[in-house]
């Protein structure tokens, strides 16, 4: 930035005259200074560092992040913390009288017998019981395994109650009961939006999660992907095509969050 004094007699650049703060460092011909990571502004005078005005409670520290920061919050035997503060106390071994009443009822049962058989056992689907040896969960007897607070996070797991100790990866995102809900009743009526679902014309009316985005009608740009997603359906080929393809197209719509699904 280049200043002139009265009469317009002397050029001054801007960088000469005026020190950057923070550790900044100014370039001549440039109207701002080069700011080092964490500080923007003319002169470097704006702090990014949105932990210096956070308090994290209950021990947890703060990391800054692009914009945000995030409290992480420890974990005191036999309680964790949670919350954007780490404000909320959970008590992580709540569930542990549960888990070994379970067990105890495994060994009634005789779940052992009948565990990784391929087939999925009721009576033993339950977490002290690994979900009947994996056969009730993908064939992995322990899908908590990469989570910090297991004992706990597996009994909440898509209870419809967000518990942020649990809303991670290793603990499966509490089976994304953090997540906003979609809406579940379409509008104005689920019976003509499956009707009109895909067949061209934009009915603004259906043009909803809950009702599968009208089958991808009122998109103007649509983005084709190549992936192909394989379901294995046992029923009556006449039924499904009556009664189950429609339904199934809009099911599918709202929890991929895509439209113009097709059958092949």
């Amino acid at each position: 930035m280049v200043l002139l004094e009265q009469n317009c007699e002397t050029r001054t650049d801007i960088c000469d005259s005026t020190k950057c703060q923070n550790g900044g460092y100014c370039i001549n011909g440039e109207e701002t200074c080069q700011c080092p990571k964490g500080f923007e502004g003319i002169f470097c005078e704006k702090d990014q560092n949105k932990c210096s005005k956070v308090v994290c409670q209950n021990g947890g520290s703060c990391e800054n992040l692009d914009n945000d920061f995030v409290c992480k919050c420890p974990y005191v035997w036999p309680f964790g913390y949670a919350g954007r503060y780490c404000q909320e106390k959970v008590d992580i071994e709540k569930y542990k009288p549960k888990e070994e009443k379970e067990k105890e009822e495994c060994e009634r049962n005789e779940c052992k017998k009948v565990a990784g058989n391929g087939k999925c056992d009721e009576q033993c689907n339950f977490p002290g019981c690994n979900y009947d040896g994996g056969d009730c969960s993908a064939s992995n007897p322990d899908p908590f395994g990469n989570c910090s607070f297991a004992s706990f996070c597996k009994y909440v797991f898509r209870d419809d109650h967000c518990d942020e100790i649990c809303n991670n990866e290793g603990c499966l995102f509490d089976g994304f009961d953090c997540q906003e809900k979609t809406p579940t009743k379409c509008s104005p009526s689920e019976d003509y939006c499956i009707k009109e679902y895909g067949n061209g014309k934009c009915n603004p009316e259906c043009n909803s999660a809950a009702c599968g985005w009208d089958g991808g009608d009122c998109v103007e740009k649509k983005e084709e992907l190549n992936d192909i997603l394989v379901l294995t359906l046992i029923t009556d080929p006449q039924n499904f095509i009556e009664n189950i393809a429609s339904k199934l197209l809009i099911t599918l719509s709202q929890l991929l969050h895509a439209s113009d699904l097709l059958f092949k």
